[in-house]
């Protein structure tokens, strides 16, 4: 019986130490197969074509238009339609050039052509435009930006994952193996009461007895529950699993990688601080661009303008320089409009005037601006706030770093120990120096520690990645 245990632990602990998966290629099928980062690759190409699209809307536009063409039956046929030409450049102060053209023309015996062209050019004077276009385009920089970063995250996120679930498979497996050490230690125990003479009805016997069958009942829970795990895993790394033993599915090697500083990044690339910064950089953009007064104005040239005749039943049409000023003040709250069109050779001018107000919007604007004032000192706030957790987070992770390479060097101190002490009891027990059982409990610590060693390995692995999550690294996009 004893011999009989002995060899199936043995053979368990060697199917561990000569586990045959690579870790990178399950890594790289775990990346491959995760559903969540096909979605942020697919966001990134979108954000990419929206932030064209907003530079395309934003940069110079030329658009033509035949307008309304109507046309009349009856004894005579009269066409009337009114081409349009704007061509807008949104860089130079909202700079727009039209023409207009209105154009009729009747087939009845006197057979008339009438045309009416006016070419303007309209440009803000002083208003947010400019302010509002750049911000515009910054955001949908940003969004880009994000959209990016969220993937580059996405990719260290889900490898923490992959690593998290891999760590707890080693767990299992360490499990596995101190239950399968207190089943062995349990059996030669029980196997002395037997050899003691206990009979099968004492009280001795049957908690000896009863141990044993415990222990059993804890190895083949601990195997039934890596399976299952193993299964799952596996299934999310896109590889096959053939079920004759989970332990032969883990990696019998982990990477070894050197602790990340947390110190070596700029303290303006944490996180949270670059992205108080960025909102309270923008917004402040906003209320600069809500102008509080406005003016804009525009020149033109209308061929053939209707003007007034000597008397108020005659018209008359002639060439006209036309000019115009508009004027806002608070939003809505006060808008006033003038314009003139002087005729070229000779005609009375022909003026324009508009006045709207709106005294509830005065009082809206004032709100708005308070509300402004209290805004700008939220954000400036968040900033401070974000600084302070830049500094706790700095601290956890310098005390994570410590304490993941502290347990490192015990690890390996006690590993080291256990590895000499098994070849040294080795040979005790071939000389008859020691029991089995000595021996066996230094082979199961080695291999405990080896299991150890390896999940320390990943933890500091998983430590690297949040550490670099914590910080916008652009420079890697």
């Amino acid at each position: 019986m004893k011999k009989q245990i002995y060899i199936f632990v043995l053979m368990a602990a060697a199917q561990l130490s000569h586990a045959h998966q690579n870790v990178n290629d399950l890594l790289e099928g775990y990346l491959k197969n995760d559903l969540d980062l096909q979605k942020l690759t697919s966001q990134v190409q979108q954000k990419l074509l929206t932030k064209k699209s907003t530079a395309v809307s934003n940069g110079i536009s030329v658009q033509l238009s035949t307008g309304t063409v109507t046309i009349t039956g009856g004894d005579s046929t009269q066409i009337e339609f009114s081409p349009e030409l704007e061509v807008k450049i949104p860089q130079a102060e909202n700079l727009t050039l039209s023409a207009f053209t209105s154009v009729s023309v009747s087939s009845d015996e006197d057979s008339k052509t009438f045309t009416s062209t006016s070419l303007s050019l309209a440009a803000d004077i002083y208003s947010g435009a400019g302010e509002e276009r750049k911000i515009t385009l910054l955001e949908a920089e940003r969004d880009y930006l994000e959209t990016r970063r969220s993937l580059q995250n996405g990719f260290l996120e889900t490898e923490t994952e992959f690593y998290e679930s891999l760590k707890s498979l080693y767990e299992i497996a360490s499990q596995i193996v101190s239950a399968e050490k207190s089943l062995y230690e349990d059996t030669i125990d029980f196997e002395k009461i037997k050899a003691q003479g206990y009979s099968t009805g004492s009280t001795t016997y049957r908690l000896a007895q009863s141990e044993v069958k415990t222990d059993e009942h804890n190895v083949e829970v601990y195997r039934h529950k890596l399976e299952r795990e193993v299964k799952i895993f596996a299934s999310k790394c896109g590889t096959s699993y053939d079920e004759k033993n989970a332990l032969d599915f883990l990696p019998s090697e982990i990477m070894s990688v050197e602790p990340v500083n947390v110190d070596s990044f700029k303290k303006e690339n944490y996180v949270k601080i670059e992205n108080a910064v960025w909102t309270n950089y923008i917004n402040e953009l906003k209320r600069k661009a809500d102008k509080t007064h406005t003016l804009k104005g525009s020149a033109g040239y209308t061929f053939d303008n209707k003007v007034s005749g000597s008397n108020s039943t005659e018209n008359k049409y002639a060439d006209t320089v036309d000019a115009s000023l508009s004027y806002t003040w608070d939003s809505t709250a006060l808008t006033a409009t003038a314009g003139v069109s002087v005729p070229v050779d000779s005609g009375n001018p022909i003026y324009k005037l508009g006045l709207s107000f709106n005294p509830s919007q005065f009082i809206i604007s004032k709100l708005q601006k308070l509300s402004d004032e209290e805004a700008a000192k939220i954000e400036e706030l968040a900033v401070k706030s974000a600084h302070s957790d830049y500094e706790t987070a700095v601290i956890s992770q310098r005390t994570s770093a410590a304490d993941i390479l502290w347990d490192k060097s015990v690890l390996e101190e006690n590993y080291d120990m256990y590895v000499t002490l098994e070849k040294d009891t080795a040979l005790y027990l071939k000389r008859g120096i020691i029991s089995e059982s000595e021996y066996k409990s230094a082979q199961v610590n080695k291999e405990n520690y080896r299991i150890k060693l390896l999940i320390n390995a990943l933890e500091l692995i998983i430590y690297n990645n949040e550490t670099k999550v914590l910080f916008v690294r652009d420079e890697e996009l």
